[in-house]
Parts: C-alpha cells; sequence; structure tokens
C-alpha cells in the first residue's frame, strides 16, 4: 500500500494539484486578512470560517477532478496493467488524496493560530473544559456505548 500511496505522489508530482495544497491555504490568509481589516479579534474566526465553507471543499473537488482526469486521459493505463486489485488502487488513491487535504489542514491551522497571536486574536489552541463539560461528555460516551451493546445483543435500535 505505501508504494502505491508513493505512485500516486510521483504521478502528482508536477501538476497542479501539488500547487493545490499550498495555494487554497494561502488564499484562505489573504482573503480572511482583507475582509478583517478594520475588525478586532476576527482573523482566526475568519479564517477557520472562508476554509471550510468555501475553499476546502472547492479543493477537494478539484483535487478528485484532477486525478481522476489525470487517469482518464491515459485511459487508465496504469488501472488495468498492474497486477494489482483494482480495489487497493483506488484505495492507495484515497489516502493519498487524504494525506494531502490533512496536510492542507495543518497549514490553514498554522497559519490562522500564527496569524491570531500576531494580529492580536487567536483561536484557543488548548481549550481548558471544566468539570461539568468532562462529565457531560463521559456521560454521553458511557451512554452510547450502552446502547450500541444493548442493540446488538438484543437487534433492537436504541
Amino acid at each position: 500500500m505505501v508504494n502505491i500511496i508513493k505512485a500516486e505522489h510521483q504521478k502528482a508530482k508536477r501538476t497542479m494539484r501539488k500547487k493545490f495544497i499550498w495555494g487554497f491555504p494561502l488564499l484562505t490568509f489573504v482573503m480572511a486578512f482583507i475582509f478583517t481589516l478594520g475588525m478586532t479579534n476576527a482573523y482566526a474566526e475568519s479564517v477557520w470560517n472562508w476554509w471550510y465553507t468555501l475553499l476546502l471543499p472547492g479543493m477537494i473537488a478539484l483535487f478528485c477532478y484532477l486525478s481522476v482526469a489525470q487517469e482518464k486521459k491515459i485511459k487508465y493505463y496504469h488501472l488495468m496493467t498492474i497486477p494489482t486489485d483494482r480495489r487497493k488502487l483506488l484505495l492507495g488513491k484515497i489516502i493519498y488524496i487524504g494525506y494531502m487535504i490533512l496536510f492542507s489542514n495543518v497549514i490553514v491551522f498554522a497559519g490562522a493560530t500564527l496569524g491570531g497571536f500576531l494580529l492580536t486574536t487567536h483561536v484557543p489552541v488548548f481549550y481548558q473544559m471544566d468539570l461539568p463539560q468532562k462529565q457531560g461528555i463521559l456521560f454521553w460516551i458511557r451512554e452510547s456505548l450502552f446502547r450500541e451493546c444493548v442493540s446488538q445483543s438484543s437487534g433492537l435500535f436504541l
């Protein structure tokens, strides 16, 4: 599987897809900076809002389209001639795309955090929960596990 992911990386080496990994986060930073020029305490939130509502879905769509279009352009030659299962090849492509999207999210996280600190606003990186919130989360986890066990053993949906 690692070799399949490396092959996907080699196929995308000098394509527009590689530029999207850096380009879309940089576009997000510029847009957030321009749109929050006169506001205080709004840069980091603006980065997150623009990224997750507009630019990340667009990047995913373009990244997937360009990946499939590259294979279609050569009439799926690599998928048909390699004696590896096609499911593994497509799973490797999906894992590679997921890795690139994760890398872009890390870039956005680092840029929003750094830009937030520089522009006197930030989204808390380490969130401190108080005791009632922790107890509520633990109660929800315990109830979910209980419902899952009961529904599997009895066949009922709770």
